[in-house]
């Protein structure tokens, strides 16, 4: 798809309220999407904004920031999985109001990574690990308010790195309805 095409597409979804998150969760993705979100609701506060996911995880806080974002919307935003949601995907899926997967979408957790290079961690290894364990347990406490599950379940999904399909993620309590 040339960039013109793109360009006229996306525009196409804004008219229906709709927007996407393709790819990795970065934060130029959270600003774009924070930006659309905030846009949508200046037109209107009452109609449902709809959000394809389709991603592979990314980045804890800009997913943080794109739930933030969510949480804040008076429009209401329901969350759909096309293929995948995963790690922090699966994140910006809990702040939805209502949460929805295609019958064949999966939607994956595992524990955050802290992404350092080794002298960074020399110089101050305790402030990253502080912060990797408050993101971690943020994580935890979303999860668990959405899904109901108890914290050492989650704990042990986490560390196992599930994987979930559409069923086995509205039996967990994931997504709130398979499309």
């Amino acid at each position: 798809m040339d960039e013109k095409t793109a360009r006229r597409f996306e525009e196409d979804l804004l008219q229906k309220r709709t927007i996407y998150l393709w790819g990795d969760v970065t934060a130029n993705e959270a600003n774009r999407i924070g930006k659309l979100i905030l846009w949508m609701n200046a037109k209107s506060e009452s109609e449902q904004i709809i959000l394809y996911l389709s991603t592979p995880g990314g980045d804890v806080t800009p997913a943080l920031d794109v739930y933030d974002i969510i949480r804040h919307s008076r429009a209401p935003v329901e969350g759909r999985v096309y293929r995948m949601a995963k790690s922090a995907g699966a994140l910006v899926l809990q702040a939805c109001a209502s949460r929805k997967a295609m019958p064949h979408a999966e939607i994956m957790m595992h524990s955050i990574s802290v992404r350092k290079k080794l002298f960074e961690l020399e110089e101050d290894s305790e402030k990253a690990l502080k912060d990797a364990k408050w993101l971690q347990q943020r994580t935890f406490e979303i999860f668990q308010e959405r899904t109901k599950r108890p914290l050492e379940e989650l704990k042990r999904v986490f560390r196992e790195e599930k994987s979930f399909n559409a069923q086995e993620a509205l039996e967990f309590g994931l997504i709130d309805e398979i499309l």
